[in-house]
């Protein structure tokens, strides 16, 4: 346990790399073994044809800063597990006149990596000029004849942002895919904001979702920017706007739902289910898409008579205990959409109970409103602005927790 300040690459070696989580099974060492980017490139990377056998396991990987993959990034033919680990808080910049790609992950040139048992939690792509970012928490595109095939099984994203949301560019805050077949099993993937594909956005590829959970992401669940037939499939999922929540097409066979999956408490990352919850017992133990099976499940995988939708089994001892859903700082981030019109997000994580001031100011210095003043329990917070009765203009926000500051700006354009 401990943080570790630098940045690392495996380099072509079929290691295992681990917190004392692999041999202890203690979930409390994800939280607390920690290597951080230091806002000084990518923190991890994979690019000299690492295969399956080399694995990174119950870390966190946060505040990477790089214009591709500010937590992650795979190149060429490579195929890692990256399991057990938390991948947050980190930042594709923009650059060289460029919006910035997969601020959690980026995948390129035929990777196939497997995700299991993560948490891909607030990183940004940022945009540039108005350009957009793409796959806030992860980004995964191919070039022509090296078609990928990432996994993402038991995963939970949720916060990520594909700044900017007012861009025909902004695709993917959760997860973008360019010329790949994605499987995403047993997912939860929620609260997450980009122009379009606010949970997931594809582009020439064919997504495999099977037992999962869109809910929450902003606008819309699922983009697809192709007329292809063959651009996959949802399966035994619980997407808000069922059918409706997807914008072109996806094959959609009985067995989703449209119905509030009753997480226990978003406000502070706690996306498990509560009693009750239309999820539980509505997932499958076999899936088979055109002679492959996505998905084969013994007894032994889940709790009930079958399988819950989303990341966590309703009742089961999880992964994920409390400790990894408290922040470990304070972090203010930008507002999502920037330009706005008239509302926007201010979101902020707190590590400890704190008393928390929130205020939104004009160029001039004139306080316009207060949006928090009081005791704040620790937690990700996800405040609105609605702005209707201020003119168009540049606004900043202030956040103060006790002894601890940050300032924001944001445009409001009527």
């Amino acid at each position: 346990p401990g943080t570790y300040v630098e940045n690392i690459n495996f380099n072509g070696k079929n290691i295992v790399i681990s917190s004392l989580f692999l041999t202890t099974g203690d979930t409390s060492s994800i939280s607390q073994t920690i290597i951080d980017g230091n806002s000084n490139g990518t923190v991890v990377w994979f690019n000299n044809g690492e295969d399956s056998s080399a694995v990174l396991s119950g870390f966190t990987i946060q505040n990477g800063m790089a214009h591709k993959g500010g937590g992650i990034n795979f190149y060429g033919e490579v195929s890692p597990i990256i399991q057990h680990c938390i991948i947050q808080n980190n930042i594709a910049e923009q650059r060289y006149l460029e919006n910035g790609s997969g601020g959690g992950i980026y995948c390129n040139n035929g990777p196939d990596p497997i995700f299991i048992k993560c948490i891909i939690r607030n990183n940004i792509a940022e945009s540039y000029e108005g350009m957009g970012g793409q796959g806030g928490g992860a980004y995964i595109r191919n070039n022509f004849g090296d078609i990928g095939n990432p996994r993402f099984i038991k995963t939970l994203i949720y916060g990520n942002i594909a700044d900017l949301g007012t861009s025909i560019y902004s695709k993917g805050g959760g997860l973008y895919f360019f010329n790949s077949i994605p499987e995403i099993l047993n997912c939860t993937i929620s609260n997450n904001m980009a122009g379009f594909g606010g949970g997931i956005a594809v582009a020439r590829s064919e997504i495999h979702l099977v037992n999962s959970i869109l809910w929450g992401n902003s606008n819309d669940q699922i983009d697809i920017d192709q007329t292809d037939p063959d651009s996959g499939l949802v399966a035994f999922s619980n997407v808000q706007g069922g059918e409706a929540g997807v914008t072109g097409y996806i094959f959609w066979p009985e067995g989703n739902k449209n119905a509030d999956p009753l997480f226990v408490d978003t406000a502070i990352g706690d996306y498990r289910l509560q009693e009750g919850s239309p999820c539980i017992d509505a997932g499958t133990t076999l899936f088979i898409w055109n002679g492959d099976t996505l998905l084969d499940l013994s007894p032994e995988d889940y709790v009930g008579s079958a399988p819950d939708m989303g990341a966590f089994e309703y009742s089961a001892v999880s992964i994920v205990d409390n400790s990894i859903q408290t922040p470990t700082q304070f972090l203010l981030l930008q507002n999502f959409p920037n330009p706005f019109n008239p509302e926007t997000t201010i979101s902020y994580q707190l590590p400890k109970a704190s008393f928390v001031n929130l205020v939104v100011y004009d160029v001039l210095g004139q306080l316009v409103e207060t949006l928090v003043n009081g005791k704040v329990q620790p937690g990700y917070y996800n405040i609105v602005w609605n702005a209707s009765n201020v003119s168009s203009g540049m606004y900043f926000y202030k956040v103060t927790v006790d002894e601890y500051s940050a300032t924001g700006k944001c445009l409001l354009l009527k």
